[in-house]
């Protein structure tokens, strides 16, 4: 495997494994996961960002134990699979794979009630603004 390619993926495992939120500590962080685990992906299959998020499943399913899914829900510039995400129970089973498009998204679209709601749209102006200073 070529350095660039190796480094990309390592970068990729680490960002996934930072962003599975603690949760609860003791014997409840000890069971994690003990369920399936849905990793939305707001790209297209068989693009980059999709292959990498499939190899991360690999990996993560084989550590943990339990499946990773990985679920393609593309469109809207990615606010259709972030906003699952940010719906979803904050229980730490859908996690997200994105690029910096999730910052540029904020300042690019007005996010409806529709797509994501005024939760999703505070969520992610504070992760733009914080990722700007």
């Amino acid at each position: 495997m070529h350095e660039p390619l190796r480094r990309y993926w390592r970068a990729a495992a680490i960002s996934i494994a930072l962003a599975i939120p603690a949760g609860s500590y003791g014997a409840e962080a000890a069971r994690y996961p003990v369920k399936p685990v849905r990793l939305i992906n707001p790209f297209t299959p068989g693009g980059s960002v999709d292959i990498v998020a499939r190899g991360v499943a690999q990996k993560l399913s084989e550590a943990w134990g339990q499946p990773v899914i990985v679920d393609n829900r593309p469109g809207a510039g990615t606010t259709i699979g972030t906003g699952l995400v940010v719906r979803a129970p904050a229980d730490g089973y859908t996690l997200l794979t994105t690029t910096g498009t999730i910052a540029v998204n904020v300042s690019l679209y007005r996010v409806s009630n529709q797509s994501c709601g005024t939760r999703c749209s505070r969520q992610l102006q504070r992760h733009a603004r914080s990722r700007g200073r």
